[in-house]
């Protein structure tokens, strides 16, 4: 049996990726076609990539984690500029992301006890 720590951290990064598409369906339909269409294959294509990086932290590859730290810290600065646009115009698209960076935060802080 894996570790609680890692189950729980798992379980947290798995609730953050449904947050995630969630955020990423509001936000394409309230976009014009041309934007939503291009951002659907997007939400696929990283959706794909992280459940293939949280399968391979379940099996126990520490590059998996480190790899998902690298991909959390690259996504919050990515999104930093828009954190504001959607406070000012998109709210519930602000509060889905500022929940699903806690429990990002959370689940890798558990991920990382596991150690």
């Amino acid at each position: 049996m894996k570790n609680k720590y890692l189950n729980l951290g798992l379980a947290l990064l798995l609730i953050a990726l449904i947050l995630g598409i969630s955020r990423g369906a509001l936000f394409a339909i309230s976009s014009p076609a041309e934007i939503a269409v291009p951002l659907v294959f997007i939400t696929i294509i990283f959706t794909a990539l992280t459940i293939f990086i949280l399968y391979r932290i379940y099996m126990g590859d520490r590059w998996a984690k480190i790899f998902f730290l690298c991909y959390f810290i690259l996504g919050l600065i990515l999104n930093f500029s828009n954190v504001f646009t959607w406070f000012v115009f998109e709210q519930l698209i602000f509060y889905i992301y500022v929940v699903e960076s806690i429990l990002n935060l959370a689940g890798l802080i558990f991920v990382f006890r596991d150690e």
